[in-house]
């Protein structure tokens, strides 16, 4: 399909330039958020992780605007293009804009997609921090009882076994 090159109207741009801040925004506040998880996982600051569980429910409020603000952007760039609205992303958006408009946008999109990259990297590595302290939890707690068994597994069910008794219940 050939685009013509077609000037994007201020406002609609503008918009655009807005939304990819708050993202850029939301990206960099997620990746502060999940070094703070694992810094607070590794001093075993239970009140530092109980702090940012509050401020993360919190800001889940302030994502469901910018969701809609960004959906209602993607139709009127959708219809700007004229392509569906499933088939848009920036860089369609980007090759139907003039240089002076595109090129600007571009190198947003490079920083985006960078920082999204390390996001992802960063979340892998957080669940893979995560998934050896429960291991390790499960190790010093078979251990200390005996072999007794986990106390709950992935589902929250108990998993103790009852015929090991840890304590004799006989006067």
């Amino acid at each position: 399909m050939t685009m013509t090159q077609i000037e994007l109207d201020a406002g609609l741009l503008a918009e655009l330039n807005a939304v990819l801040d708050q993202e850029q925004r939301r990206v960099e506040r997620t990746l502060t958020e999940l070094d703070d998880l694992r810094s607070a996982v590794i001093r075993r600051d239970e009140a530092g992780l109980q702090d940012l569980l509050s401020r993360i429910g919190a800001r889940q409020s302030d994502f469901s605007p910018l969701d809609q603000r960004r959906q209602r952007l993607r139709q009127r760039l959708a219809d700007w293009i004229g392509c569906d609205l499933e088939r848009l992303n920036l860089t369609r958006v980007i090759r139907g804009l003039p240089a002076e408009q595109g090129d600007p946008l571009r190198h947003r999109q490079q920083q985006l997609y960078k920082q999204v990259r390390q996001l992802k990297m960063e979340h892998h590595l957080t669940g893979l921090l995560l998934t050896d302290c429960a291991r390790l939890n499960r190790m010093l707690l078979r251990a200390m009882l005996g072999g007794v068994g986990d106390s709950y597994n992935a589902q929250g069910r108990s998993s103790w076994q009852v015929q090991d008794r840890l304590v004799s219940v006989q006067m």
